[in-house]
């Protein structure tokens, strides 16, 4: 089984989790706004990197750790659509709006905005917390099981090393033409960073890594975030194009993107000082 201390210390931490996750889940049935938008989906990332770190304690138990895996990531990507129209709207509000001729295209999005927090909370009203605990249930099971002597930071010390080395194959395949390949290393970022929170809590020496690792993640987030604006941006009917000044806002996008793609690709090998391989 896992060491005592352990035990103790991941028992906790799964514990608050949940109890975090259940707390704004049951509060997004009443209202949804971005901070709790954002603060379920960071519980349930949090949550998956837990249940990876158990696949690893627990081979014979993979099987059913996926499936609670994907359970979770169901949930947050009914999160995903409302996430999207909330960080659009404060772009635009805080670096377009003052460039171009906008409030038309707001205007749209704040209506797309309602229907998608509309949308979400009837989803959630559809769906029994109890059977989301159930995956608790599950993980307080294998925590108390038998396993070889395996400890949890050795266990997770495996796990960054993987993550991270995927990470770095990601970088080398980085393609400045193809934005896709820069999402792809920011998934990557996130597992690390989500599974170096664990380790973080034995050991804070991790902390200033944790920091650039989130610099880095809103780095290639807001790459993320123009990519959307500029799909929605696309995809408007003709007659709201005209509504507001589109050419303004597509040369502002693509100058960005350019800007940030370039800067994160000439300065692609500073991620390989946040880890030293361990095992």
């Amino acid at each position: 089984m896992l060491y005592p201390d352990h035990n103790d210390f991941i028992t906790r931490y799964t514990e608050n989790l949940f109890d975090e996750l259940r707390e704004n889940f049951n509060r997004c049935k009443e209202e949804i706004n971005v901070t709790l938008v954002h603060d379920c989906r960071v519980s349930l990332r949090r949550l998956m990197a837990l249940i990876e770190v158990l696949s690893s304690l627990h081979a014979d138990e993979k099987k059913t750790l996926i499936k609670n895996r994907k359970a979770l990531k169901k949930l947050q990507k009914r999160f995903s659509p409302t996430r999207d129209v909330h960080v659009l709207k404060k772009y635009i509000s805080d670096n377009i709006v003052s460039l171009c001729d906008s409030n038309s295209f707001l205007e749209w999005l704040t209506s797309q905005t309602a229907n998608t927090e509309e949308t979400l909370m009837n989803d959630l009203k559809k769906i029994k917390f109890s059977d989301i605990l159930r995956i608790k249930d599950n993980m307080f099971r294998l925590f108390l099981k038998n396993t070889s002597e395996i400890s949890l930071t050795d266990s997770l010390f495996t796990i960054l090393d993987d993550i991270f080395l995927e990470t770095v194959e990601k970088i080398e395949k980085l393609d400045l033409g193809n934005l896709v390949t820069f999402h792809s290393v920011r998934i990557s970022l996130k597992r690390f960073r989500y599974t170096l929170e664990i380790l973080n809590q034995f050991d804070s020496a991790y902390q200033m890594s944790l920091f650039d690792l989130k610099n880095l993640q809103d780095y290639l987030g807001e790459i993320q975030d123009l990519s959307v604006l500029k799909h929605t941006l696309m995809n408007c009917s003709p007659d709201l194009k005209n509504e507001f000044e589109y050419d303004c806002m597509l040369d502002f996008i693509n100058e960005k993107l350019t800007y940030l793609t370039n800067s994160f690709y000439n300065q692609r090998y500073e991620v390989l000082k946040l880890w030293e391989i361990k095992t």
